[in-house]
């Protein structure tokens, strides 16, 4: 019997790879943490640092209550430009440390 190998793109073999090893979900992280100044601007990016995604739901540290009361009121905007960005649904939540 002849075998027949079926080539892949190698964008998806390196997702499939980077997925069942664990990895994917760290690099995503790392990714919505440089992506911050693009998506919220510089301004907003000054005052409300990214420290780091865990589980999913990314933590920032505001530099006033006021920015952090802000933030909260654009939360599910915010959220729906970063998985846009990362074109996956991956921050399901921000909180205010």
């Amino acid at each position: 019997m002849r075998r027949v190998n079926k080539l892949e793109r190698i964008d998806k073999v390196i997702k499939r790879v980077l997925k069942g090893c664990g990895i994917e979900e760290n690099i995503l992280g790392e990714r919505c943490l440089k992506l911050w100044p693009d998506i919220m601007g510089k301004r907003v990016a000054d005052k409300n640092k990214p420290l780091y995604v865990k589980d999913r739901i990314l933590f920032i540290k505001s530099e006033s209550p006021v920015w952090a009361k802000e933030l909260s009121f654009s939360k599910n905007d915010i959220i729906k430009k970063i998985n846009s960005k990362l074109e996956k649904r991956f921050i399901k939540d921000i909180i205010n440390v």
